[in-house]
């Protein structure tokens, strides 16, 4: 068999045994199913299916010889042609996906629960897309942001920044440590502006330290991320009574905790944690 060919006609889109099979009768010009059955070691249902597919893609042709059914592979640019029709469909479905990407918020159910689950660090990125994603808005958290700074480069965290900017995603946040808050601060926004920056309350001194982070943002969304032993569990969680009851705790906790001293912590030249 030509594999070189195979593997080529692999690429325009055809699976592997219809690769084969077209690959064989464009060498051999026409075959019975039989022959193609013994040279490709396909059984030969399985042949007689893939032949029907590639006719039906008008990429074979049929003929009955003796009673018995011949096949002949159509000019290469019938498989053109296919591709383009392909092309086409693919064009159309992205369409539709990027219109319901748009309409889904309307058309399920709004009371409805979501829930995904991310390990690695890559669910760190994922909650920034998630936050992105969600527009112009307010987010809130509990974090402490010292205990993210060594989990991935500091540009993810600038480029976080940059795009909360951009958007207009005003950030409150209540953060244990405050040194190490305000030193996280100046690395992640200093090229920002601290204008930027979220404001922030201090947890008291002495407040448990804990690994991780909690926002309530967007119109439902809710993500914890933990920081394990040398690995990072983060979850999404999307319930709108579950983010409007943690914004509540939020807003309560946040009033009755004195604004900092530090006027570098106070008002919008402060800093949240991850979020």
């Amino acid at each position: 068999m030509n594999q070189r060919l195979t593997a080529k006609l692999k690429k325009t889109g055809l699976s592997e045994k219809e690769a084969q099979v077209y690959a064989l009768l464009l060498d051999g010009g026409g075959l019975y199913p039989s022959r193609i059955a013994e040279v490709t070691k396909i059984n030969r249902s399985t042949v007689y299916k893939t032949l029907t597919a590639l006719a039906i893609k008008g990429i074979v042709s049929e003929i009955e010889n003796h009673k018995k059914y011949f096949y002949i592979p159509n000019k290469l640019s019938r498989l053109v042609a296919h591709a383009e029709v392909e092309q086409k469909r693919a064009d159309a479905a992205l369409r539709e996906a990027q219109a319901l990407f748009t309409e889904l918020p309307n058309l399920v159910k709004k009371d409805k629960t979501n829930i995904f689950y991310f390990k690695g660090t890559s669910g760190i990125l994922a909650v920034f897309e998630d936050v992105i994603s969600s527009g112009k808005h307010e987010l809130v958290c509990f974090s402490n942001a010292a205990a993210f700074e060594d989990k991935l480069p500091i540009r993810y965290y600038k480029e976080y920044a940059g795009k909360k900017k951009n958007v207009g995603i005003h950030t409150r946040a209540i953060v244990v440590d405050a040194k190490k808050t305000l030193q996280f601060r100046e690395r992640v926004y200093g090229t920002v502006g601290n204008h930027a920056s979220p404001e922030v309350r201090i947890f008291p001194p002495d407040t448990a330290l804990f690994a991780g982070d909690l926002s309530v943002y967007g119109e439902s969304k809710v993500s914890m991320t933990k920081l394990l032993s040398g690995d990072v569990l983060s979850i999404i969680i999307e319930d709108v009574m579950l983010h409007g009851m943690l914004k509540t705790i939020f807003e309560i906790v946040w009033k009755n905790l004195e604004i900092p001293k530090n006027p570098a912590l106070s008002g919008k030249n402060s800093l949240a944690g991850v979020s």
